[in-house]
């Protein structure tokens, strides 16, 4: 963003102002908010469903999101390019549209915000990442400690920033699920029970270690540009491989810290 001139920062203050709202649980609300039926064109089902995908999963639909923004009277090219630049401020990812138009009861996520999710049960994560290891693949495994204080929000901006290299993925409140290209990556954050120390874990498992380093160090420039925010942060980086099941220790430095 240092690279990005804002000749009209207040549109820019509106802007995110229409996606945190500080009353958005009354602001959601289709019987008192005529704008759901004037700008998004909802019935009631169709409204419940789309505020249920936005407050529960964080998942906001093309009609959902003209609606947070009706207040600025945004034409197409504006709204757009709005949605196009909100992911450079790390408060949400956009999500790749169908080619073909949906109907306007059939709209999907059109943006993502992380904030807003709160589902904490990644049920469907076993699935597609078992306990175990297969014994075909390899696994590569960051841990990153912070002893005193885990920046509010790094998580998040986390989640956004990986949207540039993942071909698909899944979103929990502290987890997040993803493959690039023929690697499958988990990013995790934890509190250990025993010190208290927040924790923030990468994982990724494929065949090609060379392949898995590539998406590891994308990972790790984003967790150091980040915590390049926060001066005087504290943390310690522990490593660990898993080849056909047996673990070791990571020597070998693999990038700068």
């Amino acid at each position: 963003m240092k690279h990005v001139v804002f000749h009209k920062p207040r549109l820019l203050v509106d802007i995110l102002q229409g996606l945190f709202r500080h009353n958005i649980k009354q602001f959601l609300n289709y019987e008192t908010n005529k704008v759901f039926v004037s700008k998004g064109k909802f019935d009631e089902v169709t409204f419940t469903k789309h505020k249920d995908m936005m407050i529960r999963y964080g998942q906001v639909s093309r009609p959902m999101l003209q609606c947070l923004w009706f207040f600025l009277h945004l034409g197409y090219n504006e709204f757009h390019t709005m949605a196009q630049l909100m992911p450079k401020l790390d408060v949400l990812y956009t999500i790749p549209q169908p080619d073909i138009p949906e109907k306007r009861t059939e709209f999907g996520p059109f943006v993502t915000i992380p904030t807003y999710n709160l589902d904490n049960n990644p049920i469907e994560l076993e699935q597609y990442w078992p306990e175990r290891t297969p014994l075909t693949h390899k696994e590569i495994k960051i841990e990153y400690t912070f002893p005193i204080t885990f920046p509010e929000g790094m998580f998040e901006r986390l989640q956004v920033r990986i949207q540039d290299f993942v071909d698909e993925r899944l979103d929990w409140r502290d987890t997040t699920y993803c493959v690039c290209n023929e690697n499958q990556m988990v990013l995790h954050r934890a509190l250990d029970v025993t010190s208290y120390d927040a924790v923030l874990s990468c994982t990724i498992r494929g065949q090609e270690v060379n392949e898995m380093m590539k998406v590891l160090h994308k990972v790790h420039a984003i967790f150091a540009s980040l915590a390049s925010l926060s001066p005087g942060l504290i943390w310690y980086v522990n490593k660990t491989f898993s080849n056909c099941g047996k673990k070791t220790v990571m020597q070998m430095p693999i990038f700068n810290i």
